[in-house]
């Protein structure tokens, strides 16, 4: 698997806030104190797809990240993240070509700095991408080489939409950002706690379908302290789809396209469900571990299930 250096082992002194190393150590920079905290973090998912209740591909995806954790007299500034490994497999196999640029380019492309909200915790801005572009343009012409014997048309053509697509996406920090926003990573690790106490409350959220295109849901949640002592809080989080997000008659239609096909059966009810639980060490207020499960489904028909765990482990 291809790796990229994110964290320069050498940086002069104006650029500290982002060394990697001593990430204890606070210095004394322009009055300003600088200093880091750095995490690794594991993460694996199980996506499981299913028609009329018999399961017909799953895929997993393992993960380790390196979060660096950026302060300027002691607040919190930025977050830095290093993808070290990306390993997708799919049963039965299928794609393999377009998953292993995929990964790469999941790889180049989370080797970033973002910044947050101040008010809610979500990430909003990316601050350093330098490494990420100059990456990506080592990637693109060693992407371009290894497939250049490639005589087939349509392959070259796929290679070369997926060259253009990624490359608009690197290139555009808007795009950018609403890609990460529906890593479920990213969105465990921007959230509310970096900038404020967890407690009880409720919210809307918006999620993406995997069944119809990547529509936009609203998802109704409510959030529970479930365990709190001196070290550690744990939350539960529940969501219900609020129904009047959905556009039913385009669903009809797209899984007439998309899935009657091969189900048989004609559209019944679409549901989404959404369960988090979330482990908060308070001393070093950072999340320790995570789960979050989905399952958005046509009733009887169709059935996507993602089950994914994040998990803090030694350095």
């Amino acid at each position: 698997m291809s790796r990229f250096k994110f964290f320069d082992e050498e940086k002069d002194n104006d650029q500290l806030l982002h060394v990697a190393q001593n990430e204890n150590n606070k210095i004394k920079t322009d009055q300003q104190k600088v200093s880091v905290k750095r995490y690794r973090y594991r993460v694996e998912q199980l996506m499981i797809t299913k028609f009329n209740g018999q399961i017909i591909n799953h895929g997993t995806t393992k993960q380790e990240f390196v979060v660096q954790k950026n302060f300027l007299d002691e607040n919190l500034k930025s977050l830095q993240f290093e993808l070290v490994e990306n390993v997708i497999k799919f049963e039965p196999p299928q794609l393999q070509t377009a998953i292993s640029l995929l990964c790469d380019f999941d790889i180049i492309k989370s080797n970033i700095e973002l910044g947050f909200d101040a008010k809610t915790g979500r990430l909003n801005q990316v601050l350093n991408k330098e490494g990420v572009l100059n990456a990506w343009e080592d990637y693109k012409k060693a992407t371009i080489k290894a497939y250049s014997f490639v005589k087939s048309t349509e392959s070259q053509q796929n290679i070369q939409l997926f060259i253009n697509k990624a490359e608009e996406q690197i290139n555009n920090d808007s795009l950018l950002l609403s890609d990460f926003e529906t890593k479920l990573f990213f969105d465990i690790i921007f959230d509310r706690y970096l900038v404020q106490e967890e407690g009880d409350l409720a919210y809307d959220k918006e999620f993406i379908s995997n069944l119809f295109d990547y529509r936009k849901i609203n998802i109704h949640i409510g959030q529970f302290i479930i365990m709190e002592s001196s070290e550690l809080i744990k939350m539960k989080r529940t969501g219900t789809l609020d129904q009047r997000s959905i556009d039913k008659d385009f669903m009809v239609k797209q899984y007439d396209e998309k899935f009657k096909p091969y189900v048989g059966f004609s559209f019944s009810s679409y549901n989404y469900t959404y369960n988090q639980n979330f482990t908060i060490n308070k001393e070093e207020n950072v999340i320790s571990e995570a789960n979050i499960v989905l399952v958005e489904e046509i009733k009887n028909n169709v059935q996507i299930t993602v089950n994914y765990d994040l998990k803090l482990v030694e350095l």
